[in-house]
């Protein structure tokens, strides 16, 4: 790329607003914490604790006429293991 090409696109990414740095970026306001809220009230299931470390379970069940992308789930009974 010669140097009239790189002032041309110096040029055009101004004029979309590019900068070049962060010291015209502002400083967002603070925002209050929120508080905390239990993951199980939130979205439902259990906390469970094993030896290699706890994980949040939530069971969902799905019937197999439920639809996942263009397939019924019940389509997946027929899938070669």
């Amino acid at each position: 790329m010669d140097s009239k090409q790189r002032a041309d696109l110096r040029q055009r990414l101004r004029r979309l607003g590019v900068r070049k740095g962060t010291a015209h970026l502002r400083t967002p306001p603070a925002s209050r914490p929120r508080a905390a809220v239990p993951l199980a009230s939130a979205i439902g299931g259990e906390e469970v604790i094993t030896p290699r470390g706890a994980f949040h379970l939530r069971e969902v069940t799905f019937p197999l006429d439920h639809y996942h992308g263009r397939y019924p789930l019940g389509h997946l009974l027929d899938a070669p293991t």
